[in-house]
């Protein structure tokens, strides 16, 4: 079931949609300098330019009065894209392998806004088990909204869900729970964003725009 809404910190949605941010551009900037295309690649993609929304903080409860958009005790992220021949199949429906992979990545990314060092830092995580149900069929050239929250989250386990809806929320073609395993993420991959980081930064000073203000969005 889909959470209520409640009253909404402005101050907890930008920092919960900084970090959801940080962490696509994150998997861009890994995927450029190590001259990778990978499987999730243009999921991410399409990702990181449709996202429309997130919630959470580390320390207390995510909320939410954005119009059409859930509520959870636990982070959220949400995106509305358009699904294309990319994520259909030949009968132009789209397919339960591309369902299931844009489920895992658009989960992953409600995690986002409570990682911290050593806790679910940046992709530290296994798919354990991933359930999906598909309701109603996705025809191709449809535009459909990508919510996703944490049921729960650990030391060692985190339980996720997320539906595929209408962009008013009327209609739900398919919903799933993702269930992932942490482990520790790659040195070279945090070495990489600390990289990523720098850059950015030195870019900001270049450019005479405050690092206080940039540094609190990496």
């Amino acid at each position: 079931m889909t959470p209520s809404i409640q009253p909404e910190s402005s101050e907890d949605t930008i920092r919960a949609l900084a970090a959801v941010k940080s962490l696509l551009d994150t998997y861009t900037y890994i995927c450029t300098r190590k001259k990778l295309h990978n499987f999730d690649s243009r999921v991410m993609s399409d990702l990181s330019a449709n996202i429309i929304h997130a919630s959470g903080h580390p320390s207390k409860p995510a909320t939410s009065t954005t119009p059409g958009i859930p509520a959870s005790p636990n982070p959220t992220a949400t995106f509305e894209l358009t699904i294309d021949q990319y994520y259909a199949n030949l009968n132009g429906i789209m397919h339960g392998g591309a369902m299931s992979l844009l489920f895992d990545m658009a989960t992953l990314c409600a995690v986002a806004p409570i990682q911290r060092e050593g806790y679910w830092d940046f992709m530290a995580g296994i798919t354990r088990t991933l359930s999906i149900s598909c309701l109603r069929p996705v025809v191709k050239g449809t535009k459909v909204r990508v919510h996703c929250w944490v049921m729960q989250h650990g030391r060692t386990m985190a339980m996720l869900r997320g539906n595929i809806e209408s962009l008013d929320g009327k209609i739900v073609y398919a919903t799933c729970e993702h269930h992932k395993v942490h482990l520790p993420s790659l040195a070279e991959h945090l070495e990489l964003r600390e990289e990523m980081r720098s850059e950015i930064l030195a870019k900001a000073e270049e450019s005479g725009v405050g690092n206080d203000g940039v540094r609190s969005k990496l």
